[in-house]
């Protein structure tokens, strides 16, 4: 009675396997956005990438012939002749090392045997930034979630006052990392600096980063930069920059205009609290560029 499930089961690992094989022989056209590499149609290539292992590779194998070297942890790669023949000249492969995966584009040409040192492309780079945005923002979620003393303020202006005139102040102590460090001039528990690798977009014409928060017991101190790299003067549009991040309470910056080349400091003070409404606390610039 056992035996007509295992024949089920076997029948659907089958199909699974026939299905990886077509797969793997499913042309790969070249993405925009990959560096396009040159392989010689006629001799064995060699790829590698410079400091790291390649470990798995997928392509074309109506394309490639691939024969990997495990111990140097590269591939050596034969364009099929009849691929060649055929008068096709570009292909496709996927290669990953223990630390990070390329994509790379080919190009099939009547040159000697290549040798291929792989560099990321603009897509790698730019997923391997959104991966790393996105660590860091855990952090920074987790950091303010973090229990803090009370900020001592009689009332809402002179709290604003505090948390402006703990952003402005210098720290150096603080290292430039998620872990963040304490600062208050009174009380290490009442404000931390929330620290993290600059980020850089373009907002209201402006060229604007960020690298750094404060967090209080209920509030978010966002501390941006900006900087006009126009040829002419650019206002500083606050009520812009107030309307494009969720739970403002303050803006401040000592600039109303800005001259060209000409940088300012703008402060966003956010309710924390409102913030963490719409999601895991992250820098008001990613809110600015619509990440």
């Amino acid at each position: 009675m056992m035996r007509r499930p295992i024949r089920i089961l076997a029948a659907v690992l089958i199909a699974a396997s026939c299905g990886a094989a077509a797969a793997a022989k499913t042309p790969v056209s070249p993405a925009s956005g990959e560096r396009l590499y040159s392989l010689s149609r006629d001799e064995v290539n060699l790829v590698r990438v410079p400091g790291e292992m390649i470990e798995h590779a997928v392509y074309d194998t109506d394309a490639l012939e691939v024969s990997p070297d495990k111990a140097r942890g590269v591939l050596y790669v034969r364009v099929i002749p009849a691929y060649a023949a055929s008068g096709k000249k570009r292909t496709a492969a996927f290669v990953s090392t223990g630390q990070n995966s390329y994509a790379l584009a080919f190009s099939i040409d009547p040159v000697g045997a290549q040798e291929i040192a792989v560099e990321p492309s603009q897509r790698d780079l730019m997923r391997r930034n959104a991966e790393q945005a996105a660590e860091q923002n855990s952090s920074i979620a987790s950091i303010a979630a973090l229990p803090m003393a009370p900020l001592s303020a009689p009332d809402f202006v002179a709290e604003l006052k505090a948390l402006v005139k703990a952003a402005a102040a210098a720290d150096p102590d603080s290292p430039k990392s998620p872990a963040g460090a304490v600062f208050s001039e009174s009380d290490k528990e009442t404000i931390r600096t929330v620290a993290f690798p600059a980020r850089r977009g373009r907002f209201a014409r402006l060229s604007v980063t960020q690298s750094e928060m404060r967090v209080s017991e209920k509030r978010l101190v966002d501390i941006l930069t900006l900087q006009n790299m126009t040829a002419g003067a650019l206002p500083l549009d606050w009520k812009r920059f107030a309307r494009a991040t969720k739970a403002v309470l303050a803006v401040a910056s000592a600039e109303e205009r800005l001259a060209p080349g000409r940088a300012a400091t703008l402060l966003i003070i956010r309710d924390k609290s409102e913030a963490a409404k719409a999601g895991p606390i992250r820098p008001a610039l990613d809110e600015l560029l619509g990440k």
